[in-house]
């Protein structure tokens, strides 16, 4: 009993050891799988539509030479130049013809420190709007003793272009609402500018804050991306003339006493609130309709 005590103890310290290494050599595969020579960043765009892709080498590698390709969408990006700064050896950089730039350098002395190779700087293209990738490829690499380095590499990058303002330069045609009726954007105009100074008007866009079911004075919210614009609205209860909230006798008196006695029609929202026929004048029509809002006969 003693020998098989021992046994299983043993066994399950020799299983605790075989987890313990393989966990560690995951750890360690993940690692390793994460540094792979390059890293590509692009930056916040700048006005003029200028966009900053920062470009970095790994020293792990003891590179003494490299030529990595930058491939981008002419259609929206173009190429603007390379800023290799203070990096070592002999830099080059230019545009290839399958769309994409061409990043080299050949040094003396192995590169043993992680830093920047280059800024590249692309510009977007005008009236390019959405999202674009920039895709990096190694071709070539050899270390400080001449030998090929294979399996260089760096995640793509995303490039979103949104929009910078937005600008409502006409609000929509109807103003006034009753309670059930959707909303209506006609008329409404939007301008959206861009970092790449491009202007166009904007027809996707999200719209908040109306609510047919609640009448009173509420504010709508255009939103596009991070940009907002708004314009102001009315929803009343109809029948409700002078705004109590109430539909009876004392709404009934407004409308007679403006079909009847006053010598001019009203406007903007009393005519809106009173021409409950909808046809452009206050008349014994939209008193005999508050009559049959009154009684309940229509809703």
């Amino acid at each position: 009993c003693g020998f098989m005590h021992v046994t299983k103890r043993l066994a399950r310290v020799l299983a605790l050891a075989l987890c313990v290494t393989m966990v560690l050599q995951i750890t360690l595969i993940s690692t390793s799988a994460l540094n792979r020579g390059f890293s590509v960043s692009a930056g916040a765009i700048q006005d003029g539509g200028l966009i900053p892709v920062t470009v970095t080498v790994d020293g792990g590698y003891n590179l003494a030479g490299c030529k990595l390709k930058l491939r981008f969408d002419e259609g929206f990006l173009q190429y603007v130049r390379a800023d290799f700064g203070s990096f070592g050896g002999v830099t080059e950089a230019g545009v290839s013809s399958d769309d994409s730039v061409t990043l080299s350098f050949v040094s003396m002395d192995a590169v043993t420190t992680t830093q920047t190779f280059c800024i590249v700087w692309f510009r977007v293209v005008d009236g390019a709007v959405g999202t674009t990738q920039i895709e990096p490829t190694v071709s070539e690499a050899i270390d400080v003793n001449n030998q090929t380095v294979s399996g260089l590499s760096a995640d793509s990058v995303s490039i979103t272009v949104t929009a910078q303002s937005l600008t409502m330069t006409s609000q929509p045609i109807k103003k006034y609402y009753f309670c059930g009726e959707p909303l209506d954007t006609t008329g409404m105009t939007l301008i959206a500018t861009f970092p790449n100074g491009a202007a166009t008007e904007l027809t996707d866009f999200g719209l908040f804050g109306f609510d047919s079911d609640s009448s009173g004075n509420q504010t709508v919210t255009v939103r596009s991306g991070k940009n907002t614009a708004s314009f102001e609205v009315v929803v009343a209860r109809k029948g409700d003339i002078n705004c109590d909230d109430l539909v009876n006798l004392a709404d009934y008196a407004i409308i007679v006493d403006t079909a009847v006695f006053a010598e001019n029609q009203p406007e903007g929202e009393s005519m809106f609130r009173q021409d409950l026929m909808q046809d452009g004048a206050v008349d014994c029509f939209d008193a005999a309709y508050e009559s049959l809002l009154i009684s309940g006969i229509v809703q």
